[in-house]
């Protein structure tokens, strides 16, 4: 699952609708049709639940520093210092995500049979590359 999200962010996906939230979403649609178990069905739905509040948070985050980065650039006075303190604002925030992603991704996988990891892994690979079908038997 971090590799897929990591591409998402990084590698693009299919369209222009294509983005991590629907990447997210789709994910939990998975969940449901490939995890057996209800209980652990619950706990991967609530760790990607609090994934989607952390990104919330997160593009939140770079909202509020662009608006500082603008700030910066129309005034005169700014200096290196200036940028470095923004700049060090958003690297913070990013690193904050990606280990909550990180952290996600591991309690996923603890929460999977390795068929159910499996599974999961090829339909987002798949979803990524624009196939939708869920390989689940439900």
């Amino acid at each position: 699952m971090l590799i897929a999200l990591y591409l998402v962010f990084f590698g693009g996906g299919v369209g222009p609708a294509f983005n991590v939230e629907t990447f997210l979403a789709e994910t939990k649609t998975a969940v449901v049709q490939i995890v057996e178990d209800v209980d652990r069905e619950q706990r991967v739905a609530s760790v990607l639940g609090d994934l989607e509040r952390s990104l919330a948070d997160f593009r939140e985050q770079q909202v509020g520093t662009s608006k500082d980065i603008e700030t910066v650039d129309v005034n005169y006075a700014s200096g290196p210092e200036d940028y470095m303190k923004v700049i060090r604002e958003m690297e913070k925030a990013w690193l904050d995500f990606e280990f909550k992603v990180a952290e996600s991704h591991t309690e996923v996988n603890k929460a999977l049979t390795e068929d159910e990891w499996e599974q999961l892994f090829d339909h987002l690979k798949d979803y990524r590359k624009g196939k939708n079908q869920v390989t689940g038997d439900r």
